[in-house]
């Protein structure tokens, strides 16, 4: 007689539950038919991140191309308008250049100054535009009469001499030579200009301001008519030179 117990003689089960969806499956299957998910908890997590990697790319990449074939739209988002001063010269030119992420039109410059206790305040249109990463340069000539006195060299003539204020950036080379010709021994006076700036694909408005550097210089004048006189002030102004610097008693 066999010493086989009934429990012995049980045949061994073939099939397990699926830990995600509970159907039957083969014992040693690690892989769902019914949900197709991993037996193994580590397979199946990482069939997930999977996933999330391939959408990730997919929206990243998608908002990389946007990004880099839509300018207008990022400039327009965070873009920065910003101007830079090259140079100044009033009785010469202006230089400028667009540092920002769109074009500018510089509409206008208000130069303003403040000599022997009088304000001045001259506006010059310009109307132009620059584009981004380009300089602008727009000839001024702004050189206005400040006094007109008679000449000392000659008090029994009638010729005079006048005194036109010039403004310049600090960094100017030729405010540099100005003061090595004289030894550094020059007067000045405080100035500022300020740029009027349009922003056409925001329709946005702005002003850069910037402080310069004013001299007086002496221009020296010879008789004339009354009505040349007045021609003068603004053709005649040649060599000039910079006013001696004020004496206190």
């Amino acid at each position: 007689m066999s010493d086989e117990t009934p429990s012995d003689l049980e045949p061994v089960a073939s099939t397990k539950k699926c830990r995600d969806c509970g159907e039957s499956i083969q014992k040693d299957a690690s892989l769902c038919h019914h949900c197709s998910a991993y037996q193994r908890p580590i397979l199946n997590g990482l069939k997930h991140v999977g996933f999330f990697l391939a959408v990730f790319s997919l929206i990243a990449s998608t908002l990389t191309y946007f990004w880099n074939n839509t300018e207008g739209l990022r400039y327009y988002l965070c873009g920065d308008d910003k101007i830079e001063l090259l140079s100044l010269k009033s009785s010469d030119r202006l230089a400028v250049a667009n540092v920002g992420d769109g074009p500018l039109i510089v509409l206008h410059l208000r130069l303003t100054s403040s000599f022997e206790g009088t304000t001045y305040s001259n506006v010059i249109e310009i109307q132009q535009q620059v584009e981004k990463g380009k300089t602008l340069v727009v000839r001024i000539g702004e050189q206005e009469p400040a006094a007109r006195t008679p000449s000392s060299a000659d008090s029994g003539s009638s010729n005079t001499r006048q005194i036109v204020r010039q403004l310049f950036d600090p960094q100017s080379p030729a405010l540099a030579q100005l003061r090595e010709a004289e030894d550094g021994k020059i007067s000045t006076f405080p100035a500022r200009g300020c740029l009027y700036l349009l922003a056409p694909k925001r329709d946005k408005r702005f002003e850069h301001c910037f402080d310069l550097v004013g001299v007086p210089l002496v221009v020296a004048t010879s008789p004339r008519s009354s009505s040349q006189n007045q021609d003068a002030d603004a053709g005649s102004l040649q060599s000039p030179t910079p006013a001696p610097p004020e004496t206190s008693p």
